[in-house]
């Protein structure tokens, strides 16, 4: 008989995956409740290295929330000032933007206060009553409520949640309440990037939001798939949770309006020439919307996840301040030659039907804890397939746009096109007045911004109050025959509309549809270039009361009357290339600061009251019939032009405002004039 050993048989490869599966899914889904004294075990220490390098990470974290919120306070302030009322009512923004910035201001001071809170931890006198307290919080002196149902919810609240309370960061259930934040946490990005989809053209915007947010869903389960200690497996869930949340708050707001930022230091020309570009101009309004806590809804959404990145932060400071104190050889030095802080209390045997109560109890968190880690994965990779199919990646669902689609947004659940910026050219498609109303109805009611009609002749206009997310109206080169009442720009069927836009359309005078009572509240812009108009009535400027920008350029404007007062928030006004002859009413606009009079030849003066404007800093008065010029102007006007001016061949010493080229186009841009054919 052989005495050699048996060699063992090779396990299949196929019987391993089912042990490799089940092993996977039982990591995942396990739950260790930890119990206060289970710290002091050496599986849960925490050396210097680890402690600092983690401490720093959170600290940063802190310093990046503070600093995210304090530059957007001053964002909301900087965007409510006077001087950036088009940009503000553009982005349909609230006229009040105080309390955005006092919640940014009092979140923030909170990660400061955390911030500090972790220096002054770092004390050995702190770290010592952490260690040697024995007694929960609510037996000890401090902050007590006077009313009696405070102070009730505030003992439970120390009871349960603080050091070592149930749901405290040394208490049994902790992982229930980091679930819970998790789980918040996540609802309130997704709220985000659903309505983003609405507003963003941008693709790689919208899958970075779903991307992030997966990843926050997916990782933060699989964590407890790796073998780690459990001190650092809490911190690595904590931390994940908190690192999605400083991207999603912190990183991609202003990732999603960098393009946009530099704007505000561009000059007038470089401004005029993107807000006349459609695309750049929707993108801006919209994101910059987005940016801005506008109601209750971006308020919550926006600021609750920073809050719960405040507390997630103090737990995790708490963590990793316990592994490392309770093993540092000076804090035990000092626990074990020192009497205890309190004394300690041998807590009675429990009952058994108390026994078998908190084995229920932990049963149903357990549950309740591994159903928040399954649907967070599911809920992860369902977010991101609804990111990839619903976008212009994946063809599946998606359907063609309409001819003149300039751009679209992928709202999820949408398999129509969701165009935004329409392009309706008559002369490239064929269309003559009867088939434009089918046409318009072809189009998407719900999300489209800008309509833009095209090379349309004999256009009577149609009624567009079925588009009720309309932000502006273009009329390029199209001769409007009639704009029937029916079709008026009424407050009641537009609740959005912004800017309304007439080039080239040989109007003979302003039609009652768009000076009708009520206006939109929204409107601020109206242009007006190449028609025929010669006169404004007075109902019309006391309709067009809330503008803040009015161009009537290349017209036949003979007088400016003084009912032009009712324009008491214009800001910017430009009359060039008309045929006036006095300008003396343009001095009762108290909040103008740019006017454009230029090109007009028979305008000999301007108005002496101009100059006791406060807000005013620019004219532009160049090819004028003007000839002389008080004191004043030169002292209280910073940016005035006058070239091509008798004034200027007759001054010697009036080189600021003489020695430039003419202004030979208005504020609206020539290169705009006309449209493309195709």
């Amino acid at each position: 008989m052989s005495t050699r050993p048996q060699l063992a048989t090779r396990r299949p490869m196929g019987s391993l995956l089912p042990r490799l599966r089940t092993s996977f899914l039982h990591s995942m889904v396990s739950i260790r409740f930890e119990k206060a004294k289970s710290w002091r075990e050496p599986e849960n220490r925490l050396g210097p290295t680890g402690f600092w390098c983690l401490w720093a990470w959170m600290a940063c974290l802190r310093l990046a929330f503070a600093v995210h919120l304090g530059l957007l306070a001053y964002a909301h302030a900087f965007v409510s000032s006077g001087r950036h009322e088009y940009e503000r009512r553009t982005m349909r923004l609230q006229d009040d933007l105080r309390v955005p910035v006092v919640m940014c201001c009092a979140v923030g001071m909170l990660h400061v206060y955390g911030l500090v809170n972790m220096a002054w931890n770092r004390r050995q006198t702190t770290r010592l009553e952490r260690v040697r307290a024995i007694r929960d919080m609510s037996k000890r002196g401090g902050f007590e409520p006077s009313h009696p149902l405070v102070r009730r919810l505030w003992h439970l609240y120390t009871k349960h949640m603080i050091g070592k309370g149930q749901f405290g960061i040394q208490g049994e259930y902790f992982s229930l309440r980091s679930s819970v934040s998790h789980g918040l946490s996540i609802a309130l990005h997704t709220y985000q990037a659903f309505k983003v989809t609405f507003l963003s053209t941008s693709t790689r915007l919208n899958l970075l939001m779903a991307g992030g947010l997966a990843a926050n869903c997916i990782v933060a389960p699989l964590l407890f798939t790796i073998r780690m200690r459990p001190v650092l497996q809490r911190t690595a869930a904590i931390w994940t949770t908190v690192g999605f949340t400083a991207f999603f708050e912190c990183g991609l707001p202003w990732l999603s309006v960098a393009p946009y930022l530099a704007y505000f230091t561009w000059d007038d020309e470089v401004q005029t020439s993107h807000l006349y570009d459609d695309v750049w101009f929707y993108d801006a309004a919209l994101l910059g919307r987005r940016f801005f806590l506008n109601d209750l809804s971006d308020v919550c959404s926006r600021l609750l996840p920073c809050v719960l990145a405040y507390l997630s932060l103090a737990n995790l400071e708490g963590i990793v301040s316990v592994a490392h104190d309770y093993h540092h050889p000076t804090i035990n030095y000092a626990v074990h030659n020192h009497p205890q802080l309190y004394p300690r209390r041998t807590p009675p045997p429990p009952s058994r039907g108390k026994h078998m109560h908190s084995t229920k109890v932990k049963v149903a968190l357990h549950v309740a804890v591994v159903w928040s880690r399954v649907v967070g994965l599911l809920w992860g990779v369902g977010v991101l397939f609804l990111a990839v199919t619903f976008s212009d990646v994946s063809k599946t669902l998606q359907v063609p746009c309409p001819h003149g689609c300039l751009s679209r947004v992928y709202p999820w659940f949408a398999t129509d096109c969701r165009c935004v910026i329409q392009l309706v050219n008559c002369h490239a498609r064929a269309i003559d007045q009867d088939q434009l109303p089918q046409v318009l109805d072809t189009l998407d009611p719900h999300n489209l911004q800008l309509l833009i009609l095209a090379h349309c002749p004999d256009l009577v206009v149609p009624p567009l109050d079925r588009f009720e997310s309309l932000f502006g109206l273009e009329i390029f080169n199209s001769t409007i025959v009639d704009w029937p009442t029916t079709a008026a720009l009424t407050a009641d069927a537009f609740q959005s509309l912004s800017y309304l836009l007439l080039v080239r359309t040989d109007l003979v005078e302003i039609p009652p549809a768009i000076y009708q009572r009520p206006l939109p509240p929204t409107l601020l812009d109206i242009e007006i270039v190449n028609a025929k108009v010669s006169y404004v009535s007075n109902d019309t400027f006391a309709a067009w009361a809330g503008l803040n920008t009015l161009f009537l350029e290349s017209c036949h404007i003979t007088s400016v009357p003084t009912s032009i007062d009712h324009l008491r928030v214009l800001n910017q006004m430009s009359l060039y290339d008309n045929d006036l002859s006095n300008a003396d009413a343009i001095a009762r606009l108290p909040m103008l600061w740019e006017l454009s009079v230029s090109k007009n030849p028979r305008l000999g003066s301007l108005p002496h009251d101009l100059t006791s404007l406060p807000a005013l800093t620019t004219v532009l008065a160049d090819l004028t019939n003007i000839s002389s010029l008080t004191d004043t102007w030169r002292t209280q006007v910073p940016a005035l032009s006058l070239a091509a001016t008798p004034f200027c061949s007759t001054t010697p010493d009036a080189a600021q405002f003489c020695d430039h080229p003419a202004q030979t186009q208005g504020m609206f841009p020539s290169h705009r004039l006309y449209r493309e054919f195709t």
